[in-house]
């Protein structure tokens, strides 16, 4: 059974909830966040609802991070307003809906390349056997460089549960094989990542020349779990992204 550890915590519990006045579709709000991800320097996660083809709703969280740090709560609401300012959003909060629970969000890809599985919504019923989820895309972005954001996202759900269910959820996301999560502690008043610590090892194709990302996967080294390696030899790729999958053909034909 895996174990997961806190790896990384802010002090507060933050959300703001974003909604569209008219319709628009996740893609056009994802290019949204990164844009506001990129002139504010602000790391920006989102939980992002749809309803028959367009955006209902953006939850705009924070996500602990050992690499990118976590943003304060006065830099996310900048963030919130200005992105409601500039696209006439009604702007709230939900906290108010449970203040003694806590909100999970959890990813159903297994792994972080794009052509992995994605397990259904449903398995979160069947595997916590409750009705408090929602379903919701997943979506981050963080400035790297100057000019440069590095954006990820995936299905997912947004989870509000009691917090002494928390070992329930960590059961699921051990089944869905899920590297980490973050929850949002309304009652602790704080927010914190947990991350598998007997995760499964992946070896990654070493950025070739000035390129910054590996071709696996199409991520910088310091985006990869830490339990993670890299190599230059296409043969020892373990990564299940297409372009390593292709990689390891090349080499076996070689």
């Amino acid at each position: 059974m895996t174990t997961y550890i806190e790896t990384a915590s802010a002090p507060c519990a933050w959300n703001a909830v974003l909604t569209p006045g008219r319709p628009i579709t996740r893609e056009h709000v994802q290019a949204l966040l990164a844009d506001t991800c990129l002139w504010t320097g602000v790391p920006v996660t989102a939980a992002i609802e749809e309803h028959d083809g367009h955006v209902r709703a953006i939850m705009l969280l924070r996500d602990p991070s050992t690499t990118h740090g976590t943003p304060s709560t006065e830099d996310c609401m900048l963030v919130a307003q200005s992105l409601a300012r500039g696209n006439r959003w009604a702007i709230g909060t939900g906290c108010s809906e449970s203040p003694s629970m806590t909100a999970v969000m959890l990813g159903l890809r297994e792994g972080y390349a794009p052509d992995a599985h994605v397990h259904p919504t449903d398995v979160v019923a069947h595997g916590l056997d409750a009705n408090g989820y929602r379903p919701a895309h997943l979506f981050s972005a963080r400035c790297l460089n100057v000019g440069d954001v590095r954006t990820y996202d995936e299905p997912g759900v947004l989870i509000a549960i009691d917090p002494a269910n928390l070992p329930a959820v960590a059961v699921l996301a051990h089944r869905i094989r899920q590297d980490r999560f973050v929850v949002t502690d309304y009652p602790a008043g704080r927010t914190y990542a947990l991350r598998a610590i007997d995760a499964v090892e992946v070896t990654h194709r070493c950025p070739i020349g000035d390129a910054g990302w590996t071709p696996c996967c199409d991520r910088t080294p310091f985006e990869l779990p830490r339990t993670d390696r890299i190599t230059e030899d296409p043969a020892l790729v373990t990564c299940k992204g297409k372009a390593a999958q292709r990689a390891r053909e090349a080499a076996r034909r070689g």
